[in-house]
């Protein structure tokens, strides 16, 4: 294996530190339909996912993170009319997997089919 050492980036116009694409790139991100053809639509990093309960979900990291406490995001759409407000939640309990959390504003779980996860942070 090679290794490459380099400061900076350019593409001609503009350059950044490559502190910046290492530190400051996701780390693992992944969408999958939680409701019905249960499956992996796109993902880096991700080796598989779990369908917990309703509303529930696990993404299976391939490359561990250095730590369970790093920064994760979550999105979540249904993809039909209604008029229902949900909040969306992802959270890491392990250095090797992100939990996602869907419930509606009354505090009840809800699947989805359209589920977006990302972690930043230090891998292993």
């Amino acid at each position: 294996m090679s290794t490459l050492n380099v400061s900076n980036i350019t593409d001609g116009t503009t350059t950044v530190g490559t502190s910046y694409v290492v530190n400051g790139s996701a780390k693992a991100w992944v969408n999958f339909n939680q409701s019905s053809s249960v499956g992996i639509n796109h993902s880096f990093n991700v080796s598989s996912w779990t369908d917990g309960s309703t509303g529930r979900a696990t993404t299976n990291l391939t490359n561990a993170m250095a730590a369970s406490e790093q920064p994760c995001s979550a999105s979540a759409t249904t993809l039909s009319s209604g008029s229902t407000n949900y909040s969306n939640g992802a959270y890491m309990d392990a250095a090797s997997a992100i939990k996602f959390e869907r419930e509606s504003a009354s505090g009840s779980a809800h699947d989805t089919n359209n589920v977006s996860v990302l972690a930043n942070g230090d891998l292993a």
